[in-house]
């Protein structure tokens, strides 16, 4: 993982999960490809005047570069430049900022094992406000084809306050516009989870897609990417 270095920002960024740098972000030219795709929520942070930030996205496209990701942030405690604020090897991201009630974006890159980092991805933008939002996308989902059904897996969301997830089977190659609802499950306390699809006879792949989202009291996440399932047996 990239070391953190000392940093030449002078405003207190508040990061209770990992290692920091406040050193304005350079890519290095090396031919990574950038993270396609990032989503991102926020709650109300445990202290007063913070708030946590949920980040979400899909693993590095070159083997090399799957060391960790890092998480850059402009427009953030008045501070228009990319700056870097966190680092991980997982691909959903959670740290505390504090609650400016500016709207700063986001945006990744994923770095190799000798510090390197690949072009950003696209921004999202987040307003830090400390109220919640809609759950992250949902990253990590697997199919897996069965006898008679299919089995979905994914990793938790990271929100606190996600209270269910739900299955959806859509036709392949379609939309989710065109997916239905087919099973839905209550937030635990576990890791991970799967739910089956019994409702179709052996022969989902290619046949059928699947989505997962998560939901809140605020309300349904953006569809996870479809998955098509591989077979077991």
């Amino acid at each position: 993982m990239r070391p953190p270095q000392l940093g030449t920002i002078s405003f207190p960024v508040y990061i209770f999960y990992g290692p920091v740098s406040t050193t304005p972000a350079t890519a290095l030219p090396f031919p990574a490809t950038p993270i396609v795709w990032l989503s991102a929520s926020e709650e109300p942070g445990i202290e007063a005047g913070t708030c946590i930030v949920h980040l979400s996205c899909l693993p590095a496209v070159d083997t090399d570069y799957s060391h960790g990701i890092l998480v850059l942030i402009a427009g953030y405690d008045g501070n228009g430049a990319d700056v870097e604020i966190y680092q991980d090897t997982n691909v959903v991201l959670t740290f505390t900022l504090k609650r400016t009630g500016e709207t700063p974006s986001f945006s990744v890159c994923a770095v190799n094992a000798a510090g390197a980092i690949s072009s950003a991805s696209a921004a999202v933008a987040l307003t830090l406000n400390g109220t919640a939002t809609i759950p992250t996308k949902l990253a990590s989902v697997v199919a897996t084809e069965g006898h008679g059904l299919t089995e979905v897996s994914f990793q938790a969301a990271p929100e606190s306050n996600v209270t269910e997830y739900r299955l959806y089977r859509g036709a392949y190659g379609g939309t989710f516009s065109g997916a239905t609802l087919v099973e839905t499950i209550q937030q635990t306390e576990e890791a991970n989870y799967s739910m089956a699809d019994p409702g179709h006879v052996n022969g989902g792949v290619n046949t059928y897609q699947w989505y997962v989202t998560s939901v809140n009291p605020t309300g349904e996440s953006t569809p996870s990417d479809p998955v098509l399932p591989f077979v077991k047996w």
